[in-house]
């Protein structure tokens, strides 16, 4: 059996594995975020033309956590249902 060495590279410059796998996460992750961003803020209110407010935090990890704020129930339905 061979050994095969890897080497990671990010824009050219060498990097570890830890830094690779962060940042195709970080790139998956914005993407995701950007998609969910583009269609929230395609919503507007149908009683007080309001679009709702997208509020991410990234904890860590793999984990977001989403937040909207919203003028009232319909809009929040409104989010609910287009994200599922």
């Amino acid at each position: 059996m061979f050994r095969v060495d890897l080497e990671y590279r990010i824009a050219g410059r060498r990097v570890s594995q830890d830094e690779w796998v962060k940042s195709i996460v970080d790139e998956a992750r914005g993407a995701a975020l950007s998609q969910v961003q583009a269609k929230v803020e395609s919503l507007r209110c149908p009683d007080h033309g309001r679009s709702p407010r997208l509020t991410a935090q990234v904890p860590g990890g793999t984990d977001v956590n989403l937040s909207f704020d919203v003028c009232c129930e319909k809009l929040k339905d409104a989010i609910m249902r287009l994200l599922r």
